[in-house]
């Protein structure tokens, strides 16, 4: 659990398959936040007998819920967050510049190679949380500008690593002549 703008909530990390039915996530909450993902997913609440809820990117339900099912029909990793408080909100800003409040969200997805990738820049305002999940076949090893396999902290495929309040450039590597993608989710 973790703490943006006073509100507690959890980012869930659900890799879909095609036809991936009913998928159950044990997790209460008051508000479902699409995060991440391109996907249209349909959402069912708790017992199941209310109609289910269509989802895309940035798509909210405000609602006490216990747990809730996911299905799908494709194949890509998306992030929901789920928060303990309905007046939690999330500005999805079009660009960095555009961003107002306290609290804004930025996701992306970056290819890594055999060099040196900046995966998350340093910036200004400084990142409350930020987390970085590994969503390709091949590890990568993360650091600072000068990171290498041999002194790179380990990112092993479908790992993530979580960050509060960090300052400075993360970059990605992986082995000579492999690639792999990291996505990551920040709060600013």
């Amino acid at each position: 659990m973790q703490n943006l703008n006073d509100s507690l909530y959890t980012i869930q990390k659900i890799n879909l398959s095609g036809g991936l039915v009913d998928f159950p996530v044990y997790c209460q909450g008051k508000k479902i936040v699409y995060l991440q993902g391109t996907a249209t997913i349909t959402i069912k609440i708790d017992d199941m007998t209310r109609s289910p809820i269509t989802f895309i990117e940035k798509t909210k339900y405000t609602g006490d819920f216990q747990k809730f099912y996911v299905t799908a029909s494709a194949n890509e990793t998306i992030l929901l967050g789920i928060f303990e408080n309905s007046n939690a909100d999330i500005d999805y800003p079009s660009s960095s510049s555009d961003a107002t409040g306290s609290t804004q969200c930025d996701t992306n997805q970056i290819a890594v190679d055999d060099t040196a990738t900046i995966i998350l820049p340093a910036e200004s305002a400084g990142i409350k949380e930020s987390e970085v999940t590994n969503t390709g076949d091949n590890i990568i090893y993360i650091g600072g500008s000068g990171v290498t396999i041999s002194d790179g902290h380990r990112l092993m495929p479908d790992e993530s690593k979580s960050f509060s309040f960090y300052s400075g450039d993360l970059y990605g590597i992986c082995d000579t002549g492999l690639t792999s993608s990291v996505s990551y989710f920040k709060a600013v």
